[in-house]
C-alpha cells in the first residue's frame, strides 16, 4: 500500500477544495505545463501519476509501487490534486503547487481587467441617462435600476439627508424591508452610521450588528454608499438581500460609483431645473454657497463664491454683440474689485477696472 505524504504545519488543517477543477485545466488544457511535468518527471527516472482531488487520474497510468508516496497538491490551503510515485514525487508536487499558482494569478488579473472595463462602460451610460432625466424622483429610481442590475439585492432604497433636522427620507426603493424603515437619522442605526461618517459600509450579518436600527428585520446583508458631494454628505444608496449575500469591496466600489454620480446630479437638478427662470446672479451666489464647495485657501470666504458682472440693452440698427459683451465683462471686473461674492450691474457710471 503506497504512503501518503500529510506533512503540513503543526496545528493547520488542509481543507478539501471547492475550487473549480484547476489542476484538471492546467495539465488537459495547458501543453507546456503537460510536457514539463513529464520532462522532470524523465530527468528524475521516475514514472509519476498526477490525479485531481478525488483521485481522478490526470496524468501517468496510475500504479502504485511499493515504495510510492502521494503528495498534495494545494492552493490557498485546499487540496486540489495529489502526485503520486517514487519519494522524488515531491518535487513534482511543488512545481504544480508553483504552476497552479501562478495560473490563479493570471485568471485574478483578467478579473480585475473586466471589473474595471465593467466600471467604467456603467459610468459612461449611467452618466448619460441621468443627463436626460430631470425629476428627482426618477433620478433616484435610475440610481437603484441600475444599481440592482450590476449587484443582487432584494431591496434598495435612496434616501436624503436633511442636515437642519438630521432626518433621513426615502425618496425611492424597491422590497418589501428597507424603504419601509422609518424614522431614520444620522448616526442612528447602520444607514444613519454610513450618513453621519460619510464612509460606504459592507455588513453581510446584519443580525449580529448592534447598529441596525429595527431589531427584527429579514434583510441579511447590507451594502451602503453615501452620497457625497466634496465633503458633504446629502443623503445614503442602500442596498440589501433578504438572502444570505456575501457583498464585497468590488460591489461597495461600484455602488460608490454610482452614489457619487447620483449625488452630483441630484445637487444640480435641486438647484437649477429646465423650464424654470434662469438664476439671477444673487441666486447664484446663494447657490454657491448652499453647495458649500469648500475653498480654504481663498481670502473672501472658506467656500467658493460667484461674482457676477451683468449688463443689459436696448439694441438698434448700429448695436454691435460685442459693446454687451464688453459691458459685462466691465462690470465684473467691478465686482471682484469691490471684494468678490456680489453681483454688479453695468451702467454708465462705473469706473473702468483694468
Amino acid at each position: 500500500m503506497p504512503n501518503v505524504d500529510t506533512t503540513q504545519p503543526a496545528g493547520s488543517r488542509r481543507r478539501e477544495s471547492s475550487m473549480p477543477p484547476v489542476l484538471k485545466q492546467l495539465i488537459g488544457r495547458q501543453p507546456d505545463a503537460r510536457a514539463l511535468v513529464a520532462a522532470i518527471a524523465d530527468a528524475l527516472g521516475s514514472s509519476i501519476t498526477v490525479e485531481d482531488a478525488d483521485g481522478r487520474v490526470l496524468y501517468g497510468d496510475g500504479l502504485a509501487g511499493p515504495d510510492n508516496v502521494r503528495v498534495p497538491v494545494t492552493h490557498q490551503e485546499a487540496r486540489v490534486g495529489w502526485v503520486a510515485g517514487p519519494p522524488h514525487a515531491r518535487t513534482i508536487a511543488a512545481l504544480l503547487d508553483h504552476l497552479v499558482a501562478r495560473d490563479a494569478e493570471k485568471k485574478a488579473l483578467g478579473a480585475e481587467v473586466l471589473h474595471l472595463y465593467r466600471e467604467i462602460n456603467l459610468i459612461y451610460s449611467f452618466s448619460e441617462k441621468l443627463a436626460a432625466l430631470l425629476e428627482l424622483e426618477r433620478v433616484a429610481r435610475l440610481t437603484l435600476d441600475e444599481a440592482r442590475h450590476v449587484i443582487v439585492a432584494t431591496d434598495g432604497v435612496l434616501l436624503l439627508l436633511d442636515e437642519d433636522a438630521d432626518t433621513l427620507t426615502a425618496v425611492a426603493g424597491f422590497g418589501d424591508e428597507l424603504p419601509t424603515l422609518d424614522g431614520l437619522r444620522r448616526g442612528h442605526g447602520i444607514v444613519g452610521a454610513v450618513a453621519a461618517s460619510g464612509v460606504g459600509e459592507v455588513v453581510n450579518d446584519v443580525a449580529l450588528d448592534a447598529r441596525r436600527a429595527r431589531e427584527h428585520t429579514k434583510v441579511r446583508g447590507l451594502i451602503c454608499a453615501p452620497l457625497k458631494v466634496g465633503e458633504r454628505t446629502i443623503g445614503v444608496l442602500a442596498l440589501g438581500s433578504t438572502d444570505p449575500m456575501p457583498y464585497t469591496a468590488a460591489e461597495l466600489k461600484l455602488l460608490t460609483t454610482l452614489a457619487l454620480q447620483t449625488a452630483t446630479a441630484i445637487v444640480h437638478k435641486h438647484f437649477v431645473t429646465i423650464g424654470e427662470p434662469p438664476l439671477t446672479g444673487s441666486a447664484a451666489a446663494e447657490v454657491s454657497e448652499a453647495a458649500a464647495m469648500l475653498h480654504p485657501s481663498s481670502a473672501v470666504a472658506p467656500y467658493v463664491t460667484v461674482s457676477v458682472g451683468v449688463s443689459a440693452m436696448l439694441p438698434d440698427v448700429a448695436s454691435a454683440p460685442e459693446t454687451l459683451f464688453d459691458a459685462a465683462d466691465r462690470a465684473l471686473y467691478v465686482a471682484k474689485a469691490r471684494g468678490r461674492n456680489c453681483v454688479v450691474s453695468r451702467h454708465d457710471d462705473l469706473p473702468d477696472v483694468a
